[in-house]
Order: structure tokens, then sequence, then C-alpha cells
């Protein structure tokens, strides 16, 4: 049963990078040591897109997992936002994976919503995302699963998840349909929102720009 499921993922997932000519049968080393990534999210609650518990405060971040500088930001900003204000019960971070860069990236947002099943979306993406800085990450079944299994996650579950294809689309297009709502050009992009109402940033930013955004918004 077990080989069964992770055929039937891999089935998936190689369908969609076949018609992109990416479901090679090779490759998947895809970790350098992503362990300070990971570290981060270790005790902090996590359901499917969310993580951390309940707050007035709420920060949705959206990402492509092929553009740098979601890499970049994910690396000099959301660790201390994880540690500063999400893990001490502040804030509450969304975090939605979209499909601006074409087939590739539609394949990984795909992953990323099977992933999050298993409440671990931001240890796949941001698993991802670090291979992706040490050049090392590969848009391939192989590579993909490589990742999930960096990640912690069942692959058995994984592969049963990514096999739901039409829940999984279901995932990236309320992903977009939340993204033209909130009016986001760009990725990365964050809106915050608090009692006081909701700012929105797009493009890279850094930690103080996120800082007077939660100020802003905040409230009384």
């Amino acid at each position: 049963m077990r080989r069964r499921l992770i055929i039937i993922g891999l089935s998936f997932l190689g369908a969609l990078l076949l018609m992109i000519g990416l479901a090679r049968i090779g490759g998947g080393e895809s970790g350098p040591a992503i362990g300070p990534a990971l570290t981060v999210l270790d005790g902090v609650p996590q359901a499917g897109t969310v993580l951390g518990g309940d707050s007035t405060l709420q920060i949705t971040e959206y990402i492509d997992l092929l553009c740098d500088p979601c890499a970049l930001q994910s690396e000099t900003v959301i660790p201390d936002l994880i540690r500063e204000r999400v893990a001490r019960g502040d804030v509450a971070v969304e975090r939605l994976v979209l499909a601006r860069s074409g087939q590739e990236s539609r394949a990984l947002a795909l992953a990323s919503y099977a992933a999050g099943e298993q409440g671990r979306l931001w240890h796949f993406t941001e698993a991802w995302l670090a291979a992706r800085r040490a050049g090392t990450a590969e848009v391939s079944v192989p590579g993909i699963y490589a990742i999930a299994e960096l990640s912690g996650l069942d692959l058995e579950r994984f592969a049963a998840d990514l096999a739901r294809g039409q829940e999984r689309l279901n995932d990236l297009a309320s992903a977009d349909q939340r993204a033209a709502a909130d009016k986001i050009t760009l990725t990365p992009a964050f809106v915050v929102r608090g009692q006081g109402g909701e700012v929105v940033l797009n493009g890279i930013q850094d930690t103080a720009a996120i800082d007077r955004a939660i100020a802003e918004v905040a409230g009384p």
C-alpha cells in the first residue's frame, strides 16, 4: 500500500513536470545544511498554511518558491519574525504559495499545499528556499521528494495528499483569489492585519518595515 501511494503521488507530480520537460528520474541531491532554516520552527504551532496560535494580529505572506527575493527574505527577515513575534504568541503568520513563475513554481506550490496537510508547509517551504539559496534545489520529482523527506514529512501521506490533485489545485486557486483581493502585485508580499486596520507591503521588506506595519495596525 505504501509503495502504491507513493507511486500515485509520483505519477501526479511527474505528469505536471512532464509537461515542462522536468520529469527527470535522476538527481534529488537537494540538501545542504538546512537544519538552521528549520530549527526556528521548533515548538511553534502550525496548521495548514498558518504558523502560530490565535492572535489578533495576523500576517499573510505571499511567496513564489522560484522567487529569489522570497528566498532572501526567508533568510534575513522570517527567522526574526518567527522568534520575536510568532513564537511569543504576538502574531500568527499565514504563508500562501503562489505560482507566478510558470509551471515549475506551480508544481512546487502544489507540493507545498500537500505538505500543509501534515502541518509542515512551513518546513517544506523553508527547506526548499534554503536549498535554493545554496544552489542545490532541483525542480524534479526526486528533488521535490528529497525536500519533503528533509522536511520531516511522512512520504506515504505526502504522496497521498499530492495525489488528490483537484484539492491541491483548489488550494492554489484560493491563494490566487486571496492575492487578487489583497492587490498583491509581486512576491514576496505581506498583508498585516489587526484591530487598527491593515497594511499591504509589496516586495521584499526588512524587519523594521514589518515592525512599523504591526505597530500601525495593532490598535489601542
